[in-house]
């Protein structure tokens, strides 16, 4: 006997419909709901996107030939299309990410504006290495330089 469990998978931004995913492709469903989730809500660098990029690899390379779940001699877990579609989702908008950052790489800038472009990744780069803490007591600094100013 096999249990099924429902889950939504989205069709639109404003819209779901439930779909049905077996038991075996649970994890696989919700892991690809919360990479698909980041994804398109992505603001970080190159780096950042490129590791989403693996993630997403990983989960693809978990195929049996061709199959989601799938244990010798068992049947095909339900959901297998639910699931190859919410991958191809994350496989579509990362390269919309990626095509969009290779846009900006290709375009030529202004050689006057490089050191700053320099400086703006520099930048950048640290408050990336900055935690939720350190950026909380920066922002509590700021009033009292602000009034110095």
């Amino acid at each position: 006997q096999q249990s099924i469990s429902l889950f939504f998978l989205p069709v639109s931004s404003n819209e779901s419909t439930e779909m049905v995913v077996s038991k075996e492709l649970e994890h696989i469903y919700k892991t690809l709901q919360a990479l698909h989730r980041e994804i398109i809500t992505y603001s970080g660098d190159l780096h950042g996107l490129k590791l989403l990029q693996g993630r997403i690899n990983e989960i693809d390379n978990l195929r049996i030939n061709g199959v989601f779940g799938w244990k010798d001699n068992s049947p095909v877990p339900e959901g297998q299309a639910e699931v190859t579609h919410l991958l191809h989702e994350c496989h579509r908008q990362m390269k919309f990410l990626m095509d969009q950052y290779d846009d900006v790489e290709n375009t030529e800038l202004d050689p006057s504006l490089l050191p700053l472009k320099r400086e703006l990744e520099d930048a950048l780069k640290c408050l990336n290495d900055l935690n939720h803490k350190d950026i909380n007591e920066i922002a509590n600094g700021l009033p009292r330089v602000q009034g110095r100013l």
